[in-house]
């Protein structure tokens, strides 16, 4: 994964024409080496508001997010968000007048986004944040007032269940994690308005292509599906990563736990089956979450409907496998003139990417 072939440049030509036209939708992309943060779901199911009520939307600046209701007055969310210069090494945040929240909807076009909008008393991003390698990327939003009571927290995964959930991933079980969000449905494809979600399985830290150097694994899950195309892409960051602990799934709240905040995934494209996306593991940050809330963090007493682990009464669309820009070299693709020239075009002036924020 170090080494940029020319098949994988070539698959990434898509995404940084799709890059370069960006809308003020999008975030700043990170330039640490090809990963690509600000994410929308790709292949995903729409989702109405009483299947992931503690789905929060975020927009600082021109920029958009997600985020993650963890109180009546609590935002939880991804650092890179409200950094006002993504990537530069100087972290920053947005003032609080350029930061708004917005809960309690799943289609944006029902929305007064000038009328409606959740006032910023506080921003605060993660001391020892590095905007290079997306480790520490979360941010707590204090709101001015309480969201609506429609508006329903999620309780936060406690660092004493971390090892029940690392045991799950290594267990092999499939499908495990449920993401959500406004983001882009696939690489070169813009959102449509909707809230959308999707289900992915939890990777071991062992088998993670990220993890190492640079990329702890206490500090990042990892999450892909083996068998559709689907998970993250632009728009989707600082969205929630939800678990169900099988030890109380029978509690009002069903169990469910945010794990995760959607950090980044591979500049190659969105919803590729051998990459997986990456989240930042909210039970590493616990206690500065806790620290950070007045009064300490108190687990939320909601109570929630709908099954939202019952995968097979998804309609999901059939996505076929991803196939990596290796193989699809290696089995007869040849460079046209056009991809030869928009190759000598663009590589002087791009950097070698391999991570993309979301």
């Amino acid at each position: 994964m170090n080494v940029l072939k020319l098949s994988g440049f070539l698959a990434f030509l898509p995404a940084v024409f799709a890059h370069f036209g960006a809308s003020a939708e999008s975030l700043n992309n990170s330039k640490y080496e090809g990963f690509s943060a600000a994410p929308r779901i790709v292949a995903g199911q729409k989702v109405e508001i009483n299947e992931a009520p503690w789905q929060a939307y975020v927009v600082a600046g021109k920029s958009y997010c997600g985020g993650i209701v963890i109180a009546q007055n609590y935002i939880l969310t991804a650092a890179h968000c409200i950094d006002a210069v993504h990537g530069d090494g100087d972290i920053t945040r947005h003032a609080n007048s350029k930061i708004k929240v917005f809960a309690g909807f799943t289609y944006r076009g029902s929305v007064n986004f000038n009328a409606e909008a959740m006032l910023v008393e506080d921003a605060i991003i993660y001391p020892h944040y590095n905007d290079k390698n997306l480790r520490g990327d979360l941010a707590l939003i204090k709101l001015a007032s309480p969201l609506p009571e429609r508006v329903k927290p999620i309780t936060l995964i406690q660092p004493s269940q971390q090892a029940d959930l690392d045991n799950e991933f290594s267990s092999g079980r499939q499908l495990n994690l449920y993401v959500s969000g406004w983001g882009r449905t696939g690489t070169n494809s813009r959102n449509d308005g909707h809230l959308y979600s999707t289900h992915l399985t939890g990777i071991a830290d062992s088998q993670c292509q990220w993890m190492g150097e640079g990329f702890p694994g206490y500090a990042h899950i990892c999450a892909s599906n083996p068998f559709r195309a689907t998970g993250t892409c632009s728009g989707d960051s600082g969205g929630p990563l939800v678990w169900q602990d099988p030890n109380h799934a029978g509690d009002s709240d069903k169990g469910y736990r945010a794990v995760g905040i959607v950090s980044f995934g591979t500049s190659e494209g969105c919803g590729l089956t051998y990459r997986e996306d990456v989240f930042t593991q909210i039970s590493t940050y616990f206690s500065w979450i806790n620290d950070q809330i007045e009064g300490g963090y108190q687990d939320p007493m909601s109570t929630f409907a709908v099954d939202i682990f019952n995968v097979a009464e998804r309609n999901y669309p059939a996505t076929p496998l991803s196939v990596k820009p290796e193989q699809a070299q290696a089995a007869g693709g040849s460079l046209n003139w056009f991809s030869l020239f928009a190759l000598l075009l663009f590589l002087p002036c791009l950097k070698r990417h391999r991570k993309l924020t979301f």
